[in-house]
């Protein structure tokens, strides 16, 4: 697709040994609004980093029609390094308040949060991901004031760390579609 920038087009190897960091993080800057940075099939990209992803930015693995609770399917796999989030949302005045997001199909495994999201928000789309061993939490939401709303979190699997979900701070969690979540 037009719109789909290939992780492994900017220098991931995908291996799981090599640091893909900087190439992810180009792919994430090359990407267009609207767009999604897309790991292939079996990528298991290895990241030392946090990354921002920008408004209007999907970013995803193949498309599954299910989730799977057992090991062994060929998945999209990020693994980051032990401080780190591997995904982080944060609204901002550059990216918009209320943009939105789309993380859909992948595996996040490892680091200090698996999808840390802080801030107001609004529209945005979790779907068909896995969370495995995060040191704190699988899904982090906090600690600015401000509802976050409208979201729809779906075929979310969490296992290891202390927190499956943690919310944090005067947080209003309103209007979110919660369907299918296992910690």
């Amino acid at each position: 697709a037009r719109d789909q920038v290939n992780v492994q087009h900017y220098g991931a190897g995908g291996d799981g040994v090599t640091d893909d960091t900087a190439a992810v993080q180009a792919a994430l800057a090359a990407c267009p609004d609207g767009g999604t940075v897309y790991f292939p099939p079996s990528t298991v990209a290895r990241v030392r980093a946090t990354y921002y992803v920008p408004s209007g930015i999907t970013i995803g693995g193949p498309p599954r029609r299910s989730i799977s609770l057992v090991g062994g399917e060929q998945r999209s796999t990020i693994r980051a390094a032990a401080g780190a989030s591997v995904i982080k949302i944060v609204p901002t005045a550059e990216i918009g308040l209320n943009a939105r997001h789309t993380i859909r199909s992948l595996v996040l495994v490892g680091g200090r949060i698996g999808l840390e999201l802080i801030g107001a928000g609004d529209g945005d789309k979790f779907s068909d991901i896995r969370i495995e061993n995060p040191s704190e939490a699988g899904l982090y939401i906090g600690p600015e004031n401000g509802s976050w709303t409208s979201r729809e979190v779906r075929d979310m699997l969490i296992f290891g760390g202390q927190y499956g979900i943690r919310v944090v701070g005067d947080k209003r969690v309103n209007n979110t579609t919660w369907r299918n979540i296992y910690i």
